[in-house]
């Protein structure tokens, strides 16, 4: 069973209506016998965060991220984050997607599910693969 970590701009897709939202839900209902979704505490603090600001339905929130298997961030998450901070290019992480990365490189999963293009375009973890469902 592959162990995918989704960070917070692929989940919240999950919970709002918006581009690509129909694509990562999809993709959740045909892989589910295949995948155990996995993220850190910052996924539960940045979605909730986000839902209070949205005036969001905290119920369907909660039932949400009841789905993920939710870990712990600790002290040596912050420490690998802000070593992987900078790629072999000069280009910065910024620090929410560095301490994504961080705990998705100890949770030893397969794939990042993200949508978020800065976080994609700057990570060179070399064994995670970063996607994206969406239609062609």
């Amino acid at each position: 069973m592959d162990k995918i970590y989704i960070d917070s701009s692929a989940f919240l897709k999950l919970i709002f209506s918006e581009e690509y939202s129909s694509d990562i839900r999809l993709y959740l209902v045909e892989h589910e016998s295949r995948i155990t979704v996995v993220s850190s505490k910052l996924l539960e603090t940045e979605v909730i965060r986000t839902a209070v600001r949205e005036s969001h339905d905290m119920e369907l929130v909660q039932r949400a991220l009841g789905l993920v298997q939710i870990y712990s961030v600790d002290d040596s998450d912050f420490t690998r984050a802000a070593k992987m901070a900078q790629n072999e290019d000069g280009r910065y992480l910024r620090a929410l997607d560095a301490i994504h990365l961080a705990c998705a490189e100890k949770l030893a999963v397969t794939k990042i599910l993200t949508y978020d293009k800065v976080q994609s375009n700057v990570a060179t973890l070399p064994d995670l693969r970063l996607f994206r469902p969406e239609r062609e």
